[in-house]
């Protein structure tokens, strides 16, 4: 009778897991969106960024490769 009992309350436990696991595995999808949703936003505001920090480097090694440049061949 007790062993009767026992097997009950495993497989109760054992629902329980279930439960858990597809509420965890539905957490983890829920966070694994969210994360690159905020990926997402970061990498389109990392290239907005480094667009314009490569212009200003562009335009700062352009300028001075220039003025070599004169300096070597105007001269």
């Amino acid at each position: 009778m007790a062993h009767h009992d026992n097997e009950d309350e495993d497989s109760e436990e054992d629902s329980d897991d279930d439960d858990t696991a597809a509420l965890l595995a539905e957490l983890e999808k829920i966070k694994k969106e969210r994360a690159e949703e905020q990926e997402r936003k970061n990498c389109a505001k990392g290239v907005d960024d480094a667009r314009k920090e490569k212009r200003f480097i562009n335009d700062t090694l352009r300028s001075e490769f220039h003025k070599k440049f004169m300096e070597k061949y105007v001269k």
